[in-house]
């Protein structure tokens, strides 16, 4: 019999362990299966990697102006949505040259880019040829029509608005042109040719995109004629020439796919993934700092400090206010094309830092809805989820300082109305006076449901320490999803615990369980589908305080298959704190487990049986 437990318990042990390796296993072909989609080029913004040039005094980088740099003594606005190529100010009109972009492959629709200058300066876009300088087999040529396409449209001499004539001059406007399908697979390049020395003989160029759909350009043609009627308030030039650059959009048949097009948007999602932040009017009136719009957008998923806190971000960009040095006492904006409010009429961003805003505005500017909330006292709470507190660690601390936090604006009284997105540090001076945006969501086709964001912090050599940061919500709390909110918070604060970083489901049923069950049970319809199908989460059972399993965090089960779960009270191991019935991989686990059990008893009652038998 010695002999037998033995042999089992080896069995059992190698069941365990090979249990593990299937389940190791089957992550690793999940992570196979999960292969990034192929990258395709769809914006090519201004700088030194993207851009070289010949025949100029200067390099590149000395050519290029940022977005916010203005002309005639600060009078004037070029209109940018980003940086921008600009030989007129940067080497003077006496010279001439060219510059030319990185090539890229050809998928297909069509390809955008601002201009403006004089009409001898072009753009041509080149098959690739051998050499730097392209041959004469070019796929389009664009000269800039805006400066010539009306007699005084350009006039060197007006300065104070005096004069009737609409000045253009440096002024960027959008072309756009379809690229035959012969060329797809073909690598193409832009070259840029400054070939004027006098009367404004410049080139200014910028905000190049590639295999553009129709609604894509029309997003990009949306967002410049907000950009312009931004600009236009900042002086009585930039009127003029705004007026004169909007009746041409208006009135060119050139533009009336784009006007068609625009006018059916009914959103403008943006996670500041591809184009940065130049599908957004900069509003340089309502700013009192000139924000660098290019390094404003960042990669950088913690600050550069001792604490390392997260930000939060989703997906690899985020808006941070703190990657090129903005000032806690500036405040800035940033507005979206206008679009049609569709869906279940909700919005959404995360929003980090102290003076974070997001509101939604009519075509009239009129403000729709805010996450700018008003306290009795009078003071304002710009971001809902700001909580000045111990950066040391804060998951435990609960301080939300540069991490974002989801927030929800219920905004479904507006369905069907025209409307755009601001994104604004709202407030000048105050501790912690930055603001950082990501995920922005203008419409969901259903009533969102809420979620949570797993975040770890690693700071001064610790370990990592885990938390969840959950989604929010402003607004009025006697709708269903105000109700869905208030017990969704409530929910989590009961049911959650924290210890040493690690959370898992307290299932034991004591009266505040009871009485949240209860309270479930008679939720509203609506309410009860918006609760049952927002996440729950687990992080299992930690290696150190449990020293049995350590499981990957599970965001797979709803708050609903937990509920569904908790009447009944059959905890398979009160020693493991309800993690098995919460989590997948432990699911697994006890499945395979089982399975070696059953195995390891089977063959060794055959291996009993056949001894048995040899003795006999």
């Amino acid at each position: 019999m010695k002999k037998i437990f033995k042999f089992s318990l080896l069995t059992l042990l190698a069941g365990l362990v090979g249990g593990g390796v299937l389940l190791a296993h089957a992550n690793r072909s999940e992570v196979k299966q999960s292969k990034a989609d192929e990258v395709i080029t769809k914006y090519i913004p201004v700088n030194s990697t993207n851009f070289y040039c010949g025949d100029f005094s200067k390099n590149i980088g000395d050519l290029i102006s940022a977005r916010t740099d203005t002309f005639h003594d600060g009078m004037r606005s070029y209109n940018a949505l980003d940086n921008f190529i600009n030989t007129m100010n940067k080497v003077g009109e006496g010279e001439t040259g060219w510059v030319r972009s990185k090539t890229w492959i050809h998928k297909g629709g069509y390809v955008s880019f601002l201009l403006g200058g004089s009409n001898n300066c072009f753009v041509n876009i080149f098959i690739e040829p051998d050499g730097d300088k392209p041959g004469l087999d070019y796929v389009k040529e664009a000269r800039n029509d805006f400066y010539s396409s009306r007699g005084d449209a350009f006039d060197n001499d007006y300065r104070n608005g005096v004069k009737g004539a609409f000045e253009l001059s440096a002024n960027m406007a959008l072309h756009y042109y379809h690229i035959p399908d012969e060329y797809i697979g073909r690598e193409l390049i832009v070259y840029i040719k400054d070939d004027a020395t006098s009367y404004y003989g410049g080139v200014q160029f910028g905000n190049l995109r590639v295999n553009q759909t129709l609604d894509e350009v029309a997003r990009t043609f949306a967002a410049h004629k907000q950009q312009i009627a931004l600009d236009a308030q900042t002086s009585a030039q930039n009127n003029f020439s705004a007026t004169y650059m909007l009746d041409t959009y208006y009135a060119s048949s050139d533009f009336s796919a784009l006007e068609t097009a625009a006018a059916a948007l009914d959103n403008t999602d943006d996670g500041f993934e591809v184009y940065g932040v130049s599908n957004w009017a900069y509003d340089r009136a309502f700013s009192t700092a000139n924000v660098d719009c290019a390094s404003i957008v960042s990669d950088n998923d913690a600050k550069n400090w001792a604490e390392r806190m997260p930000a939060n971000k989703t997906g690899n960009f985020y808006l941070n206010a703190d990657t090129n040095g903005v000032a806690e006492d500036a405040k800035y904006r940033f507005i979206s094309p206008e679009f049609t409010l569709s869906g279940s009429g909700f919005i959404s961003a995360k929003l980090g830092g102290g003076t974070a805003v997001m509101s939604l505005i009519n075509s009239a500017g009129v403000e729709l809805a805010t996450t700018r909330i008003a306290k009795a006292e009078g003071t304002n709470i710009l971001n809902k989820g700001f909580k000045d507190a111990s950066v040391a660690n804060v998951m435990e601390s609960g301080s939300r300082l540069n991490t974002m936090s989801r927030t929800y604006l219920d905004c479904s009284a507006y369905l069907g109305e025209k409307v755009r997105i601001i994104l604004s540090d709202d407030r000048t001076g105050g501790n912690w006076g930055l603001a950082y945006f990501d995920e922005i969501v203008t419409k969901y086709t259903s009533v969102p449901t809420f979620k949570v964001d797993v975040i770890q912090q690693q700071w001064n050599n610790s370990p990592l320490y885990h938390g969840v940061v959950v989604d929010q919500y402003v607004g009025s709390a006697v709708t269903d999803f105000g109700k869905a909110y208030n017990f969704v918070t409530r929910y989590y604060g009961l049911m959650r615990n924290t210890e040493n970083g690690v959370s898992w489901c307290s299932v034991s049923q004591n009266a505040d369980v009871q009485a949240l069950l209860t309270e479930y049970d008679n939720l509203d319809a609506n309410v009860k589908a918006i609760v049952s199908a927002s996440m729950d989460y687990s992080f299992g059972a930690s290696a150190t305080s449990e020293n049995f399993w350590l499981s990957e965090v599970d965001l797979s089960y709803t708050i609903g298959q937990t509920m569904n779960y908790l009447p009944g009270g059959n905890n398979p191991s009160s020693s493991f704190k309800g993690f098995i019935t919460i989590n997948n991989s432990n699911v697994s686990f006890v499945l395979i487990t089982a399975i070696a059990i059953i195995v390891t008893s089977l063959v060794a009652v055959s291996y009993f049986l056949i001894k048995k038998k040899k003795h006999q």
